[in-house]
């Protein structure tokens, strides 16, 4: 899963060259997982990809500002939490993961500033997340966690009805009744004697012929 390697970038363990070769293998490894149809999980790999590109990120910001900078376990924690946060778009989802691992909470506006700036950018180059792009590309459009139009997406073919349920005139109100409680549908079109439709019946209209006591009574 990759957590001993995430605990090792969080504490300083791992040289550049390392956390850069950990990084590119990872993401050609979930990159395979999920361009093969497999499901490599989405959370663990993000959290590891953030943690080696922070710690790298540490060790240049070192080079140019000794001194200055945190320990590299804050900015792995930070990475964590912005390449989830772009991945998944969901930054406060981020933040609460982040602060259940660690149990640090001395991070809380850097890796805050750090997952909204991460989810505007993602959002600004691609609409979609890691989620939502498998299903765009079977046909349903999400945004903000809803459907656009979900018509869009179905075929008349696939909505329709092909058998029809049908009443005759001459049936009584009470047979009537007995096909709707055996029936999921609330109407009926009704068929004169030649087999042409004469009309609809529903259920508003049963209900006011057994009010006023026409059971017996032809529709």
């Amino acid at each position: 899963m990759g957590y001993d390697v995430i605990t090792d970038a969080l504490n300083n363990q791992l040289t550049f060259k390392l956390l850069l070769i950990l990084l590119f293998l990872k993401i050609l490894a979930f990159s395979l997982s999920l361009g093969s149809g497999g499901s490599g999980g989405t959370i663990v790999p993000s959290l590891f990809t953030g943690a080696m590109l922070g710690g790298a990120f540490w060790t240049i910001a070192n080079l140019f500002f000794p001194g200055i900078v945190a320990e590299q376990g804050a900015y792995a924690m930070v990475g964590m939490g912005a390449v989830f946060a772009g991945t998944a778009r969901a930054p406060l989802t981020a933040i609460l993961i982040l602060f259940e691992i660690t149990r640090d909470y001395n991070m809380i506006l850097p890796l805050m500033f750090a997952c909204v700036l991460s989810n505007v950018m993602s959002n600004a180059l691609y609409p979609e997340s890691i989620f939502t792009e498998g299903l765009r590309r079977r046909g349903f459009k999400i945004r903000k966690g809803r459907e656009v139009d979900i018509m869009s997406s179905m075929l008349v073919k696939d909505a329709m009805i092909t058998y029809v349920q049908t009443v005759s005139e001459e049936k009584s109100v009470e047979t009537l009744t007995a096909l709707m409680q055996v029936s999921r549908h609330v109407g009926f079109p009704v068929l004169d004697s030649k087999g042409k439709l004469s009309g609809i019946v529903t259920l508003s209209d049963l209900r006011s012929k057994v009010k006023s006591g026409d059971v017996d009574k032809k529709k």
